[in-house]
């Protein structure tokens, strides 16, 4: 993890900003028993309070974040189609 300031002064971290918390007991990711071991686990994602930023500060990428979505809807639909040929 490194801090970083942007072009506005506000302190950004740099590096994982989340864990996978998968798995249970001998199944679970080693990384995230870590995080909870070291109380590292602070917030739940909010999907609905999204805010953007680039090196200047806070940015609109509604558009950018509509076209992604979009196209991963696309991939997402077609694996599936792929994988009833395994």
């Amino acid at each position: 993890m490194q801090t970083a300031t942007l072009g506005n002064g506000v302190k950004v971290e740099l590096g994982p900003n989340w864990v996978q918390g998968l798995g249970e007991g001998k199944n679970q990711n080693p990384i995230f028993g870590l995080a909870l071991k070291n109380k590292l686990i602070s917030v739940t994602s909010d999907f609905t309070n999204l805010s953007t930023f680039d090196n200047t500060g806070p940015v609109n990428m509604e558009k950018e974040l509509f076209a992604f979505d979009n196209a991963f809807s696309t991939f997402v639909a077609k694996a599936g189609m792929c994988s009833s040929y395994l």
